[in-house]
């Protein structure tokens, strides 16, 4: 017959390992959901460069003297401001919502979500620069065919640039980290260095 304590160390040792397990299915699946969420920014971000360079497609065949510049902007001008509202900025918040649980709890991730912060207000500034170029060239008839002569100076460009290479620096540097980091974000619910549920 078990003696009563040996059962009861039995016992404590099975919910150990079954706490254990639970860690381990509770890290497994809370990885796929991170990689699961990396691949939908991915997509997110492929669209988002293929509906801007659509948008700019205009603006790029009038500058390079392939389309003589229209003399009403607003059918060209209206598609690019729309997605300046529409879809990107919406992305960057959503995105900022998205990682900031996994990054805050520790240190690196504060620090690489403060990055990410920090290349997103360079690209909304940029971005306020383009809508007002584009907001001056709806607005004042006497200025349009000079805006239209210096088009390749137009902040566009500088935005377009600035966009893809943030893009590629959290595909890059961003992503990876932020699965690796992962690993010790609290489950939703629960507060940084609470004991999971086995």
């Amino acid at each position: 017959m078990a003696r009563s304590w040996d059962a009861g160390r039995r016992g404590a040792g099975w919910g150990q390992e079954g706490a254990g397990v639970g860690r381990r299915r509770e890290l497994g699946l809370r990885t796929m959901a991170m990689h699961a969420l990396v691949g939908k920014l991915t997509n997110q971000h492929e669209m988002l460069l293929d509906s801007l360079d659509e948008s700019l497609q205009p603006f790029a065949e009038i500058r390079d003297k392939n389309l003589p510049a229209p003399p009403n902007p607003e059918q060209i001008a209206r598609p690019l401001l729309r997605w300046m509202q529409r879809e990107f900025l919406p992305h960057l918040v959503e995105e900022e919502d998205l990682f900031r649980p996994y990054f805050m709890p520790t240190e690196e991730g504060e620090a690489l979500f403060a990055s990410i912060g920090g290349e997103h207000a360079k690209l909304r500034k940029l971005l306020r620069q383009a809508r007002e170029e584009i907001n001056l060239l709806l607005g004042k008839a006497s200025i349009r065919q000079a805006w239209w002569d210096t088009v390749d100076l137009s902040t566009l460009w500088a935005f377009r640039r600035a966009l893809s290479e943030h893009i590629e620096f959290e595909h890059r540097h961003v992503f990876p980290k932020v699965i690796a980091l992962d690993v010790n974000a609290p489950s939703p619910g629960r507060e940084p260095g609470a004991a999971p549920a086995g």
